[in-house]
């Protein structure tokens, strides 16, 4: 299993395969599904792999086939506040041992990973004073880390056909011959599409399974990869343009519900310094720009101080956190956002369980599950930059505020009360 950072392969190489496709195809005509797959292998007559064309019907049901067999307190494979994804994971393939799979994980494929440090955490502590850090070329030491696996077992057998959705093929051939003429030099591809509709499968039972993955693709030579490996650590480098490489040692934070007590707790303890290293650093930046105004950025994410008026005897008051949540509209409409009595437009949202560290919901005054527009002043925003655990908005649409966030709020002590409203 291999997925890897933007830029390597997979997903990049795909999509340069479409990109081929499509400029050759964008301006034909083509009437029918035969007259597509000769285009296609036009287009990449010239490709060294071989070009294998079929019409897939359906899939596996990997859903169904692994759900059995995963480890239900599997934690800390993907992305979270401390690194962005773990990307390399290697198994002991089925069939092989009949024992519990052994498992590891990379971050990347190499072993010796060569980026450049934009911020001055991606270098190893103690970090540089604010001012002073400049983005610098790192080699990120990056050998497998055992963990326990994802799987309990492996599932024997391939993966069943998962269940096919009734598709209207009889609409798709009324399509193709409304937009074909009728007449002799097109006869041959209205009558291909007739052939094709009709051959295409209506049942799951009817699904081929020669047009589903069958794992029969030739593997690298393992000495090949070992190669290419020790090529890239000889070959490494202590200056880029005259700039030093700093060496990074990558910090494991796979864990998991099978791990033993110490290994839990070792990863616990680590997890814990982290976490003081981030509020630490979060309180050396506040500090740092605690009498600069910045201008702020359209559509970012602020949080607001609020101004609750004193309850009186006998009220609850309700939730009273300091700071609330607020977007910033997609433009300012040329004012300037240093000023502290600029009025900005904002959208207001509000914490579903009264604390910072939990889902934040649109706040509706109208009951219409749109958030509630106002005017704020500039001054009123006391913390920029809120960063999210999703990059789209949850499935029960609310927000929730990642880990260096919290940090960040909980530096702030004074003004956010985070220990209170966490």
């Amino acid at each position: 299993m291999l997925t890897v950072p933007v830029g390597l392969c997979c997903a990049q190489d795909i999509d340069a395969i479409f990109a081929i496709l499509r400029d050759h195809i964008i301006d034909l005509y083509l009437y029918s599904p035969s007259q597509l797959e000769k285009a296609i292998r036009d287009a990449l007559k010239d490709y060294q792999l071989p070009v294998v064309i079929k019409h897939v019907d359906g899939t596996r049901d990997y859903a169904a086939h692994y759900a059995p067999h995963i480890d239900p307190g599997l934690k800390n494979f993907s992305y979270s506040e401390h690194t962005n994804g773990y990307h390399v994971f290697s198994a002991t393939p089925t069939g092989v041992v009949a024992e519990p799979p052994a498992c590891a994980f990379k971050k990347y494929q190499q072993d010796r990973f060569f980026t450049v440090a934009l911020n001055r955490t991606d270098l190893p502590p103690p970090w540089p004073a604010i001012g002073d850090f400049r983005p610098q070329p790192i080699e990120i030491e990056n050998s497998w880390g055992p963990c326990r696996p994802p799987l309990k077992v492996f599932p024997d057998g391939k993966p069943g056909i998962a269940p096919v959705v009734p598709y209207e093929y009889e609409c798709v051939l009324n399509d193709a011959l409304h937009v074909l003429p009728e007449h002799a030099g097109i006869a041959a591809s209205r009558e291909e599409w007739r052939t094709w509709t009709t051959a295409r499968p209506r049942s799951t039972a009817a699904i081929d399974d020669a047009t589903l993955p069958q794992w029969r693709w030739p593997l690298r030579p393992a000495e090949q990869a070992v190669g290419a490996s020790a090529g890239a650590a000889a070959g490494a480098s202590e200056t880029v343009g005259g700039v030093q490489v700093t060496r990074v040692q990558h910090v494991n934070t796979v864990d998991c519900s099978l791990d033993g007590v110490g290994a839990a707790a070792a990863r616990a303890a680590d997890g814990a310094k982290r976490n003081a290293k981030a509020v630490e650093l979060a309180a050396d930046e506040i500090s740092a720009t605690a009498l600069n105004t910045d201008a702020l950025e359209p559509d970012d994410w602020v949080f607001v101080r609020m101004s609750y008026t004193p309850l009186r005897q006998g009220e609850r008051g309700g939730c009273r956190i300091p700071w609330i949540l607020v977007q910033l509209p997609s433009s300012f409409g040329g004012v300037d956002t240093t000023k502290a009595d600029t009025l900005i437009e904002v959208k207001w949202w509000e914490p579903k369980e009264k604390k910072y560290t939990g889902d934040w919901q649109p706040w509706s005054e109208d009951g219409d599950g749109e958030p509630t527009k106002s005017e704020i002043e500039r001054g009123s925003i006391e913390f920029v930059e809120v960063q999210f655990t999703t990059e789209a908005i949850k499935k029960n649409g609310c927000w929730k505020i990642d880990g260096k966030t919290k940090a960040r709020i909980a530096a702030c002590e004074a003004a956010s009360r985070f220990s209170e409203f966490s």
